[in-house]
């Protein structure tokens, strides 16, 4: 009798880890599908929805009609024909383009910005926008089942904590590549702990076509090929080999030469401090701020390092080389961003490490900070705040440094002076903190179920 009273239980636990695992990644979906950016916000979106339109559109990967963007900011660089092509992936683009073929099928008139056309068509900029909707959903799904493989507990906490508390809020509303590489490399994780080291290698590739600099997180494998044979090594290397090709041959098609990328010959890395400390105490990037729970990380590393987690140790290292390299850039900033948008990539990384901390009570402090910091982008966009500063003389670097114009306080500012803005965060920061706090006690019970019986 015993013994089938804990097999319902299981049973019972295994429907309610599903309906979760479900509901999560449907229910942000359908958040981020009325709350996201209707037209591109940034100057990489502009360039990327252009870039689909003209494949789309027009067969080509040229956009020479932005030419005046280009004079601006630098977008890319001429082809030997003459043409202006976009320096950044074709990733993000290849997805793009079915959901903007699909949108076209909707007459509606070109996209104007500016007073520039951007694409052909506004309601397949409708729907090519939406992608990163669709990533969040899938990335959400991926980090619960990480987590429950990994740490053999419920990872709703962790998606959630990844995705309302983090600058991931923002950018699933936007058309970047940040959410899809992020989406590559935590595929390639659960590959690898799956014991699939070279699919996982591949996988890490495939990112390099949305973010070349994915590529540095193969340092993981470091670590996860110790012990393995050499069949296994030289298969990742393969895998690894296909990313780099990949990026040559795209480089071919639009510069003749797998050396020319669009960027600046001079990539711009040195071995500088405001990197390092931008990324841990600017008021406009800094991770601590940005992702309060990334300090759960500590405890963690210590553990690793004291029980010898090989897989453990292996994504520190990824996620160390990866932000040192970003550190290390001069563009470390990211341009006019919310938040350190070139990281945004590992937070999923993050989530997962730290999973089994977010399930502990000292995990609710930094919980509730981002959440309060990140809602207050919901129903203001942070980039018509950055825009407004721009336009009243602010700099970008007093957006990242200074403690009166940094990004948080000029978002701060901008709600403050709106009633309507300010009551509808203050209902989301609501909703949201009841959610967090279910999943939160729901995963302590389930951890104290866990450890008072084990399933026959």
């Amino acid at each position: 009798m015993l013994k089938m009273s804990q097999k319902l239980q299981h049973v019972l636990r295994v429907r309610q880890h599903f309906l979760i695992r479900l509901a999560i990644p449907v229910c942000a979906m359908l958040l981020l599908t009325c709350i996201y950016y209707r037209t591109p916000i940034m100057s990489d979106d502009v360039v990327a929805i252009s870039t689909v339109s003209a494949l789309v559109d027009h067969g080509t990967l040229a956009i020479t009609p932005l030419r005046w963007l280009d004079n601006q900011v630098g977008i890319g660089a001429n082809g030997p024909d003459g043409q202006l092509y976009s320096k950044y992936g074709i990733g993000q683009v290849i997805l793009a383009a079915p959901l903007y073929a699909l949108g076209k099928l909707i007459p509606a008139p070109p996209l104007v910005i500016l007073n520039h056309q951007i694409a052909d068509s506004q309601s397949g900029v409708l729907c090519a926008l939406l992608l990163n909707v669709f990533v969040t959903g899938c990335l959400l799904w991926v980090i619960q089942v990480l987590v429950e493989e990994f740490w053999g507990m419920m990872g709703g906490v962790a998606a959630v904590a990844m995705v309302i508390t983090t600058p991931i809020f923002v950018v699933g509303r936007t058309f970047g590549t940040e959410l899809t590489t992020a989406l590559c490399l935590t595929l390639a994780i659960l590959a690898c702990k799956r014991g699939r080291l070279p699919s996982g290698m591949f996988l890490v590739s495939l990112a390099t076509l949305f973010r070349p600099s994915a590529i540095i997180f193969a340092a993981c494998w470091i670590v996860l090929l110790i012990n393995h044979p050499r069949r296994i090594w030289v298969q990742c290397a393969i895998a690894l080999m296909l990313g780099i090709i990949s990026i040559g041959l795209f480089n071919v098609a639009r510069y003749g030469s797998p050396l020319i990328s669009g960027y600046a010959q001079d990539l711009g890395f040195s071995l500088q401090s405001d990197g390092f400390l931008g990324f841990l105490i600017s008021p406009g990037r800094s991770m601590l701020l940005f992702v309060p729970w990334v300090v759960l990380v500590a405890p963690m590393l210590l553990q690793a390092v004291r029980t010898r987690d090989q897989f453990s140790l292996a994504l520190f290292l990824g996620i160390a080389v990866y932000i040192a390299t970003h550190a290390m850039w001069r563009e470390w900033f990211g341009g006019w961003a919310y938040g350190p948008r070139l990281l945004v990539p590992i937070i999923p990384v993050l989530a997962l490490i730290v999973a089994p901390q977010l399930t502990k009570l000292r995990a609710l402090p930094f919980l509730v900070t981002g959440l309060l910091i990140e809602q207050m982008t919901f129903s203001l966009n942070p980039f018509t705040v950055l825009g407004n500063a721009i336009h009243s003389g602010i700099t970008l670097d007093q957006t990242i440094w200074s403690l009166e114009f940094n990004s948080l306080t000029l978002q701060w500012r901008a709600l403050t002076t709106s009633r309507t803005d300010l009551m509808a965060t203050l209902a989301m920061i609501v909703g949201f903190s009841f959610i967090i706090a279910f999943l939160f006690f729901s995963a302590r019970r389930e951890a104290k179920a866990i450890s008072s019986d084990t399933p026959a």
